[in-house]
């Protein structure tokens, strides 16, 4: 079999081929702020071929930067944590926060940059301001103001990236084979790219109001800005006290508008991204790794060993390719019967068939849930049955009478006594006589009936019990229970339902759409395999199949019933232990149980199964009630 192209190449040729459309989009909508934020007449300001299109291209780079930076923070599945303090904290010893400080940045001053040039003199954003015909040249205030502020949004759009998990991608269902347009659906987010641009502007100002004012540094960053404009013009006072606003008005329009412009900049090009590398993995409506047609039908491209490629990138340990993979083979077991059939053909592929390699991928996505839980079960009972550290037994033999003879020393010199070796010396001496008495007792009896004499004296009787050690531990613990209950509480809770996402579902990102794809996959070849599969190579895998979907849904339901909460949940109740997640995954495993034995429950006992693995999968597809679980497809 010819060697087949590496699903790495395909799949980067697709984000290419999106990441083009996506710019596209994005420079149209740079087109229309580049026209708002013109100063010429209404008929130039429409001219793309003068200032307005320079400004467009301009404006373009803030865009990119956003590009280049949730391509470097892309991933697929939701994070998971088991609290606020450990997502925090997975943030900070990771690069990812300076990364996306860093770009943000650098996109807020560069449109800072165009912004202030195009305003220019009119605007009063000149960097010096000339004054009138008696006066010194001075530092102008403004461009100093609003590139602070810009600074300051670069900040808040940082926090908001990463609470908001602007970097994931989800996933569409992928049913459809022809996507929906990206116009259509950058129609939908209209309003809320407006809400988005509002509330950073309005957090922008009181930002700025508190850092400039408040917190007095408007000389902090005076100092440096004048000192750097010195640098380019001599005739600047050396000791020059801020210089004030001029047109205060106008400079507070021109902060209010070019916050709204920049975030809006900011969240179209997140959406567009967005948007546009969640399309399903198909080329002119077949998958990623068939043979591209044209419009008319004919093949342009022969794809070479499509099934290896496909295989190529289900094996892949990166999450890129192998979500793109997994997706891409829903949609072959679903919508494209010819891709379908030659799964069942290829059976003389190294490594095993097609079938073989591609099950095994599918059912390591099952096997993985009951995985992990197994090992945070097996965790927490190594935790509890951990036993308490006993001292270590006193040596049986005779004492020792002397030291060891010092050497290479002057025997006849008198030593100077050591504290540490005299102190080493008693607690021998305790250990070496089980039997004697202590040397430290008489002092320790001592400080024991001056301690008790004390208490005695100093406190009534009523308040000796509250210093007991059960008494300090149970107010404390009321202590914490309390802070936990607050606001300030909330990052430190360990809730029912972030554990459960993290063992049933994955750490750091949630696997639940691979796993969904490779259940749905399963039961669609199973189910196809009745009619295709010409070399019976699907039907000795049925019961292996059957058992390991039954497993991973008994695995989770009893992980949701037995596994206690944290005693940092201080909210929870027994309904929290049905996640919707995870109702949706165990649903998702159902329903593929389901279409199995639908296909082959007549046959099953004839496959190697035995009855009581048969009664127990219908049990469990049986007792799906169709209101706990959530309906996913």
């Amino acid at each position: 079999m010819p060697k087949s192209k590496a699903y790495k190449e395909l799949l980067t040729t697709s984000l290419h081929r999106r990441f083009t459309n996506a710019s596209a989009f994005i420079l149209a909508f740079c087109l229309v702020e580049a026209i708002i934020t013109s100063n010429d007449s209404f008929l130039r300001a429409w001219n793309p071929f003068g200032y307005t299109g320079l400004r467009t291209l301009l404006l373009f780079l803030p865009c990119l930067f956003v590009f280049i930076l949730r391509v470097y923070n892309l991933h697929f599945g939701a994070r998971t944590t088991v609290s606020g303090i450990q997502k925090l904290y997975q943030l900070l010893i990771t690069p990812h926060v300076i990364v996306t400080f860093a770009w943000y940045l650098g996109s807020a001053l560069l449109f800072g940059e165009v912004y202030i040039w195009t305003k220019g003199r009119e605007g009063h954003l000149d960097r010096i301001d000339q004054g009138r015909a008696y006066e010194r040249a001075r530092l102008n205030e403004n461009p100093v103001i609003l590139r602070t502020s810009y600074v300051l949004l670069a900040i808040i759009q940082t926090g908001a990236h990463f609470w908001y998990n602007l970097d994931q991608v989800q996933l569409k269902d992928g049913s459809a084979t022809k996507p929906e347009d990206v116009t259509q659906q950058l129609a939908r987010h209209v309003l809320p790219v407006i809400k988005w641009a509002f509330n950073l502007t309005f957090a922008g100002v009181i930002a700025f109001m508190a850092v400039y004012y408040l917190f007095m540094f408007r000389h902090l960053i005076w100092r440096p800005t004048h000192a750097l404009a010195r640098f380019f013009d001599h005739e600047l006072s050396a000791h020059a006290r801020p210089s004030g606003v001029i047109h205060l008005s106008g400079l507070v329009w021109q902060g209010c508008i070019s916050a709204f412009l920049l975030g809006a900049l900011w969240h179209v090009s997140n959406i567009v991204f967005t948007l546009s590398m969640a399309e399903p993995p198909t080329k002119r409506g077949q998958p990623l790794t068939s043979d591209v047609t044209s419009v008319n039908g004919a093949i342009v491209a022969r794809a070479v060993d499509a099934n290896g490629s496909l295989i190529n990138g289900l094996t892949r340990k990166k999450e890129s390719p192998h979500t793109f993979a997994l997706w891409e083979l829903y949609l072959i077991c679903t919508q494209f019967i010819e891709r379908r059939q030659s799964i069942f053909l290829e059976v003389d592929r190294a490594g095993g068939s097609s079938w073989a390699q591609i099950s095994r991928v599918c059912l390591a996505e099952v096997e993985a849930i009951g995985g992990r839980i197994q090992r945070h079960q097996s965790a927490i009972a190594a935790a509890q049955n951990t036993p308490a550290q006993t001292p270590a037994a006193a040596p049986t033999g005779l004492p020792k009478i002397a030291a060891e003879r010092p050497r290479d020393a002057d025997i006849t010199s008198k030593q100077r006594p050591d504290f540490a070796q005299s102190l080493a010396t008693t607690a021998r001496l305790a250990g070496q006589h089980p039997g004697a008495a202590n040397p430290l007792s008489p002092a320790a009896k001592q400080a024991e009936r001056a301690l008790a004499w004390g208490t005695g004296r100093l406190l009534p009787q009523d308040r000796k019990p509250q210093l007991s050690l059960e008494s300090v531990d149970k107010q404390a613990s009321g202590k914490l229970l309390q802070a936990l209950q607050t606001p300030l509480g909330w990052p430190f809770r360990e809730t029912f339902a972030q554990t459960a996402k993290v063992v049933v579902l994955g750490t750091p990102y949630s696997s639940q759409t691979n796993i969904t794809h490779a259940a749905r996959s399963l039961a669609a070849l199973l189910k196809a395999s009745t009619e295709e599969d010409k070399y019976g190579i699907v039907a000795k895998d049925v019961p292996m199949i059957v058992n390991t979907l039954l497993g991973s849904i008994r695995s989770i339901r009893g992980f949701l019933q037995t596994t206690q909460p944290s005693w940092t949940d201080v909210e929870f109740e027994e309904g929290h232990r049905q996640v919707p997640e995870i109702l949706e995954v165990v649903n998702e495993l159902q329903q593929a149980l389901e279409a199995i034995l639908l296909a082959f429950g007549e046959y099953a006992i004839s496959l190697g199964m035995s009855k009581k693995e048969l009664r127990e999968a219908k049990e469990a597809v049986g007792m799906n009630t169709g209101q706990a679980m959530v309906q996913v497809r």
